[in-house]
């Protein structure tokens, strides 16, 4: 068996492998408990802890052999909600073999009171599924935790702005217990500058970092790219035509222009699809794509194409 002895608690679940030996032998495995009060196994090995006690788990062969695990139940266990502050290791054991990593932000479930220490410092039994682990307790707090960390928080942490266009970032500081009082910077004042209320103002092209911070040292950035202003020039239809809500035939249909309608063309933009090449149009503030076959400058007389 894999393990000759082990612990679950009430509830609980801990799965046992059974191996046959030599190689290549061959036999259906009875499991069985000798107290089925206190712990259960299903016929694929996998021990319910039932209520608190000492139960001996059996694997049988059909020939008669047998092997044994000693397993012991213990309370039911309360599980915590964590979340990880950063990318997390979990392992085997505190400092053991690793078994996997956790992303940032991902949600953990941690046993109540089942801490160790080392060398390495502080470590959480956490359950994954219906197994054990360990991972280091400084990169888990609770949500609770997180939502009381010190922070600035931004209306926007990215913004694309026009030349000369402006911006009102508003930035909020929590807990109140820390200064409210902020102050604002730009990376790079010949494309953005801001103002002490955060009224931000594109200069040229370019990209700028717009930071807060605060007396206690909190900062919070925004990233912002000034565009040129756009350009749009009056075309028009020449055959009724479908325009799409991206540029090739497989983007949706949002709606069809008529012969003759007119039309503005964000200049500078054109891709190349399905063998066509698309134009960008602006109607009602929201942008969609047309085949450039079917469009004609406006000071350009307009002849109807008959399609086959």
């Amino acid at each position: 068996l894999s393990e000759t002895k082990c612990s679950v608690a009430v509830e609980g679940k801990f799965t046992l492998n059974a191996a046959i030996r030599p190689a290549g032998a061959e036999s259906d495995i009875t499991w069985s408990s000798s107290d089925k009060t206190i712990a259960k196994v299903s016929s694929a090995g996998v021990i319910t802890g039932v209520k608190e006690g000492t139960a001996v788990i059996t694997a049988k062969t059909e020939n008669g052999i047998k092997a044994t695990c000693t397993v012991t139940v213990t309370e039911k266990e309360t599980l915590l909600d964590y979340v990880t502050t950063d990318a997390l290791n979990y392992r085997a054991s505190p400092g053991g073999a690793l078994k996997g990593t956790l992303t940032k932000g991902a949600a953990v479930k941690v046993i109540q009171g089942a801490t160790e220490t080392n060398d390495l410092g502080l470590w959480y039994k956490i359950k994954i599924g219906n197994d054990y682990y360990y991972a280091f307790a400084e990169y888990l707090k609770t949500p609770e935790e997180i939502a009381n960390e010190p922070k600035i928080t931004l209306s926007k942490t990215s913004a694309s702005l026009e030349e000369g266009k402006t911006l009102t970032l508003t930035a909020k500081v929590t807990p109140s217990t820390q200064s409210q009082t902020v102050t604002w910077s730009s990376s790079d004042k010949s494309v953005a500058t801001v103002t002490s209320k955060g009224v931000i103002t594109a200069v040229k092209k370019g990209t700028a970092k717009i930071t807060v911070k605060n007396a206690d040292g909190l900062t919070a950035t925004c990233t912002v790219t000034v565009k040129e202003p756009e350009v749009l020039t009056e075309y028009k239809i020449t055959t009724t035509v479908n325009y799409r809500t991206s540029p090739s035939l497989s983007g949706s249909v949002k709606n069809t222009l008529p012969t003759g309608t007119t039309v503005q063309v964000v200049e500078g933009y054109s891709k190349k699809a399905d063998n066509i090449t698309w134009y960008q149009i602006k109607l009602n503030h929201t942008y969609y794509y047309i085949a450039s076959q079917y469009l004609k400058k406006a000071n350009v007389a307009v002849t109807a194409v008959k399609l086959n």
